[in-house]
């Protein structure tokens, strides 16, 4: 039994979709990397960034982050 013309277009398309942003992913890895950039401000928002950054969690996780302090 096939698939009906709406649902075979609904799947194709996503079946494309998802093949176009698997395939596209290829080119991201880059040799030198700029760090990611977070400007801040005295506020409690920030604190688990600053936390992240003591604790090793971004080098863990492979990046590059840089805190910048904006007071």
């Amino acid at each position: 039994m096939s698939a009906s013309p709406p649902r075979r277009r609904f799947l194709t398309a996503g079946l494309g979709s998802t093949l176009l942003l698997l395939g596209s992913g290829g080119g991201c890895r880059a040799r030198h990397r700029e760090p990611i950039r977070f400007a801040t401000n005295p506020w409690p928002g920030f604190d688990p960034l600053y936390i992240a950054r003591d604790k090793g969690y971004f080098d863990d996780a492979g990046l590059n982050v840089a805190l910048v302090d904006l007071t």
